[in-house]
């Protein structure tokens, strides 16, 4: 904070097999938060970096006002993106969507390239229901959550309609809030075991 950057991810920490953190950690030498220190820590979080002016507008990610990262934000909104090199990956809105990606091989690449191939690869293409789970997973990561009317337009019904059994159980941690539907600072504390309901 006493660097004022515009912007700001702040993640718990996840141990990854083959790490050296996670050999240290079984070996007993590592010792890592638990869930009520993890969610004591990410409240403190919140509160310090919200009251130095920055907004909360996704579960890790702090911005200053006009700083939110538009490169994500089209991800989480499910906006068309084309991926140029190897490694990329594209979502195309076809139909209820498709992605694709473009091998991370350099030379496959330039091959491909030189002899007016596509180096696109299709990886997935969502029906109804897969689009509908990802605009809920995506969209109540964000502050600004999911508009009812979007759903309304996009798949026929709102939340409440498509999700009663769900909303209804997320009481206090789901909430309607002037047309959008967002997790609270609790919700987004268990977000992965609540969007679960939805998937």
């Amino acid at each position: 904070l006493g660097m004022a950057p515009e912007h700001l991810s702040i993640y718990g920490l996840t141990l990854e097999e083959g790490t050296p953190f996670h050999h240290r950690h079984s070996r007993g030498e590592l010792r890592i938060a638990d869930e009520d220190l993890s969610a004591l820590m990410y409240r403190r979080i919140h509160e310090r970096v919200v009251q130095a002016g920055y907004d909360h507008y996704e579960i890790s990610n702090f911005s200053r006002p006009g700083y939110a990262c538009r490169h994500n934000t089209a991800y989480w909104e499910r906006r068309p993106y084309l991926g140029v090199g190897p490694g990329a990956h594209s979502f195309f809105a076809k139909g209820w969507g498709e992605r694709y990606e473009i091998p991370a091989d350099l030379q496959g690449y330039a091959t491909a390239v030189q002899q007016g191939q596509s180096p696109f690869v299709f990886l997935e293409s969502f029906d109804r229901e897969g689009a509908l789970a990802e605009t809920l997973y995506l969209g109540l990561r964000q502050a600004g959550g999911v508009r009812e009317e979007q759903l309304r337009r996009t798949f026929g019904k709102g939340l409440e309609a498509l999700y009663p059994q769900v909303v209804k159980k997320l009481e206090g941690f789901l909430v309607l809030e002037q047309g959008r539907w967002k997790m609270s600072l609790s919700g987004w504390l268990i977000y992965d075991s609540l969007i679960s309901h939805f998937l």
